[in-house]
């Protein structure tokens, strides 16, 4: 009798407040940090996801299919680094901005396509990255 009235107490709290139970373990989309597609996958709170829908090369003619990647700006090299946790493509930075207020969330977006390349927009604390990767039409023409 009492697993029972234990059972239906659950039960009711998980109808009337769903995220009551999961809300400590899962992030919003319901993903665990340690759910990841590869060992080598970066966590997504210090490295933004980058979710492609086209196919994209860098300037040494290396493929980049759809997906999600995580993105890593290296100064050093003055690089976007983009992975999907096996292969690692270089996205050429074409401009650093210092940013007056810090980003709180690390991220990378597609900003815009135009002139067969695609540009992304990194953020992360107090500096925001523009790179680009090339179309297929572009590397095929040889621009």
């Amino acid at each position: 009798m009492i697993v029972k009235i234990v059972f239906l107490n659950l039960v009711f709290a998980s109808l009337l407040n769903p995220q009551v139970l999961i809300q400590d373990s899962y992030y919003p989309s319901g993903n665990k940090d340690a759910d990841k597609i590869y060992a080598a996958d970066r966590p997504s709170k210090q490295y933004p996801h980058l979710s492609l829908d086209i196919t994209a090369y860098d300037p040494e003619f290396n493929k980049i299919e759809p997906g999600i990647y995580y993105v890593e700006y290296s100064p050093e090299f003055n690089l976007l680094l983009i992975s999907d946790g096996q292969n690692i493509i270089k996205s050429p930075v074409y401009q650093v901005i210092k940013l007056s207020q810090k980003a709180h969330i690390p991220s990378a977006n597609v900003a815009f396509i135009k002139d067969d390349k695609v540009f992304i927009i990194y953020k992360k604390d107090n500096l925001e990255v523009q790179s680009f990767l090339y179309l297929p039409k572009a590397v095929l023409d040889g621009n």
